[in-house]
């Protein structure tokens, strides 16, 4: 007679417990789903916020150049005075050298009155600064100091006298100044110009044919000054015109 076949319960418990696992394995296989590709968000918005709209950016137009508004009125200049003279002085220096220029040349006069508070205004520097650079000045032989006017009962009209010692660019000739043309007898000089009558008198008596002949000199090329210089220090002093002298009239 045949045994009846017996179990072991720790076996059973055992295979038991395997095929629930393996059932759950199958389960979640199944159940189990790929995730869609993330996406990048078009246009990312602030809570709150709207976004602003897309500016063009605008190329400003090109800058145009500035038109005097009286052109006619100006005031020559010597080449000399531009290429040589200007670099020998500092920019502070040639500023009030410059301005001093426009009051005597722009006026055709060889004197000009002017204080302090109103050259410092006109090169935008301070009163002490024009006041080194007029001493500057003067010890160079550009400019001379006279009595200064001090007591004038308008305030306005006192200032310092400086006496410019360059000499400026010779006038063209107008058509009233053309050869052949008569001055009226009667007719009065003015007072800038009653010095150089003078001086041109004077350079006669010199033995000078006249001060247009001045032009010509071979010594400062009708700019009326020389540029002098002593060791390390330059100046400018008035041409006497040596080599037109000694020249046959």
């Amino acid at each position: 007679m045949a045994k009846p076949q017996t179990t072991d319960p720790l076996a059973a418990l055992l295979r038991k417990q395997r095929e629930e696992r393996e059932k759950e394995a199958e389960t979640i296989a199944v159940d189990a789903t790929v995730a869609p590709p993330a996406t990048h968000a078009t246009t990312a918005t602030v809570a709150g916020r709207v976004p602003e709209p897309l500016r063009i950016a605008t190329v400003a137009p090109p800058a145009t150049h500035a038109a005097f508004a009286r052109p006619d009125q100006h005031t020559r200049f010597p080449n000399e005075y531009l290429d040589h003279i200007l670099r020998t002085l500092k920019p502070n220096e040639q500023c009030v050298l410059t301005r001093l220029c426009r009051l005597t040349w722009g006026f055709q006069r060889d004197v000009c009155k002017v204080s302090l508070g109103r050259l410092a205004e006109a090169t935008n520097v301070s009163k002490r600064v024009v006041s080194d650079c007029i001493n500057t000045l003067e010890s160079r032989g550009f400019i001379r100091r006279l009595e200064p006017d001090l007591k004038n009962s308008n305030k306005l009209d006192r200032g310092l006298i400086i006496e410019m010692l360059l000499q400026p660019v010779p006038r063209a000739r107008t058509a009233t100044d053309a050869s052949g043309a008569t001055h009226a007898g009667n007719a009065t000089v003015a007072g800038g110009a009653y010095k150089k009558v003078k001086d041109l008198k004077g350079n006669i008596e010199k033995g000078l044919p006249s001060a247009l002949d001045a032009t010509n000199c071979p010594d400062c090329h009708g700019t009326g000054f020389l540029m002098k210089r002593e060791g390390d220090k330059s100046g400018a002093v008035k041409c006497k015109h040596e080599a037109l002298k000694k020249s046959p009239a």
